[in-house]
C-alpha cells in the first residue's frame, strides 16, 4: 500500500492510495545510466482527494507538489508505454464557489497509452455519485507536436441540478428538472 497524505494539515487527510500496483520493467544498464523500460503499469484499486480551496487552487498545484526534487536523469531514465487504472474512487470538493461542493467518482477505469514526447490516448469511464447515478465516459487523444487534441464523451443521466453551483447565477432561464445523455 502506498500512502500520501497532506501536507501541512491537521486532518491528515489521505491524498492518495494505491492498494496494488503492479509492473514488470525491463533493466536496460549501460556505463552511464540504468533505463528502464516498462510496457505496462497496472494499478488497482487507487483513492484520490481532489480539493479547490476558496482562492481557486487545486491542492495537487500546491507548490510542496510542485517542488524541484532531487534529479536522477543523468544516471536513471524510465520510459513507459501504458498505464492502466481499474477500481478506481475518487473525491472531489470544491469550496471556491461560495458554498462546499462535494461529488465521489466510483469505478474509475482508465487506460492510459504513452507515446511520448509525441502523444497521450486516454480512455476512460467512470461513475459519479448522486440521485442520478451519472456515467461518463472519455476518449482523448492528444497529439503534442502537432498541437492537436480531441475528445470524445459520452454522459449518461446526467441531472444539472446537482452542478446547479457552477451555473445558477449565470442562466436567465430556471431549470426545475432535466435528465441529460449525450454523445
Amino acid at each position: 500500500n502506498l500512502v500520501i497524505y497532506e501536507y501541512n494539515s491537521p486532518f491528515k487527510k489521505e491524498l492518495l492510495k494505491i492498494k496494488k500496483l503492479s509492473f514488470s520493467p525491463i533493466i536496460i544498464p549501460t556505463f552511464k545510466k540504468i533505463n528502464f523500460i516498462i510496457p505496462s503499469i497496472h494499478i488497482s484499486d487507487p483513492y484520490l482527494y481532489i480539493f479547490e480551496d476558496e482562492d481557486e487552487k487545486f491542492n495537487f498545484l500546491n507548490p510542496y507538489f510542485l517542488k524541484k526534487q532531487v534529479s536522477i536523469n543523468n544516471i536513471v531514465s524510465a520510459i513507459i508505454y501504458n498505464i492502466k487504472i481499474t477500481g478506481g474512487l475518487a473525491d472531489f470538493t470544491d469550496r471556491s464557489k461560495g458554498k462546499i461542493f462535494h461529488k465521489t467518482l466510483k469505478n474509475i477505469d482508465a487506460d492510459i497509452t504513452l507515446a511520448l514526447p509525441s502523444s497521450l490516448k486516454i480512455k476512460s469511464s467512470f461513475l459519479v455519485e448522486g440521485l442520478a447515478k451519472t456515467k461518463l465516459e472519455i476518449i482523448s487523444k492528444y497529439n503534442f507536436a502537432a498541437k492537436f487534441f480531441e475528445s470524445k464523451i459520452k454522459v449518461t443521466n446526467l441531472d444539472p441540478m446537482e452542478f446547479g453551483i457552477y451555473y445558477k447565477n449565470s442562466l436567465t432561464i430556471l431549470i426545475k428538472k432535466a435528465l441529460i445523455n449525450a454523445e
